[in-house]
């Protein structure tokens, strides 16, 4: 029996999912190296979500490294800026806390995952958050969803988790858990449905 549902945040609860589209927008926009870009956003976003860098370092670097026009500051409010929420998931997550437990598991910073909590009430949203700064583990991990697994004292096999990228889905998955990639969610809605989740 699902007793609780665990979802992304980010590319589920508000877009764009990945960074893709950021950095190919600001490259464009700065004529800058976007490979260069996106290699180098990859390197320090690994070591900036389990905390071996700072946030101030990420930006800083980001922008010095690229030759950014800008300050690491103004970097931050255009991508800040750049994400929407996906409205539906939110009601759809209200409506499953009628009856389940729903929890976080996301990959992300201090002060990006700060804004986003405060600006959308994200406590509220969720009964449990576990987020990879703070257990300095990340998704693909097992790691991370031992420890939520182990902090919601639910088994695998008792859980569904909902993300949009399917690395993070097939360690899910090897654990037990019942998976849906997120796509919208009409299509996330009806394979809980199957799953017999009051939805």
């Amino acid at each position: 029996m699902i007793k609780v549902i665990i979802f992304d945040y980010f590319g589920v609860f508000a877009k764009p999912g990945t960074f893709d589209a950021l950095i190919e927008d600001t490259a464009q926009k700065y004529e800058v190296d976007e490979d260069k870009f996106r290699s180098l956003r990859r390197k320090l976003w690994d070591k900036a979500r389990v905390s071996e860098i700072s946030e101030k370092e990420f930006w800083e670097t980001l922008v010095k490294e690229i030759r950014l026009p800008i300050s690491s500051e103004q970097l931050k409010k255009e991508w800040y800026g750049s994400f929407s929420p996906i409205q539906e998931t939110f009601e759809l997550a209200e409506r499953l806390k009628k009856n389940y437990k729903v929890a976080l598991i996301s990959n992300t910073i201090l002060e990006w995952f700060t804004y986003w909590k405060k600006k959308y009430d994200l406590e509220d949203v969720f009964d449990a958050i576990f987020v990879s700064y703070e257990l300095k583990v990340a998704k693909p991990g097992k790691e991370i969803f031992l420890i939520a697994l182990k902090k919601l004292k639910v088994k695998a096999e008792e859980c569904v988790f909902i993300d949009d990228k399917l690395e993070n889905l097939e360690t899910a998955k090897e654990l037990g858990m019942e998976i849906i990639q997120f796509k919208d969610t009409t299509k996330v809605k009806k394979r809980l449905k199957e799953l017999n989740v009051l939805c």
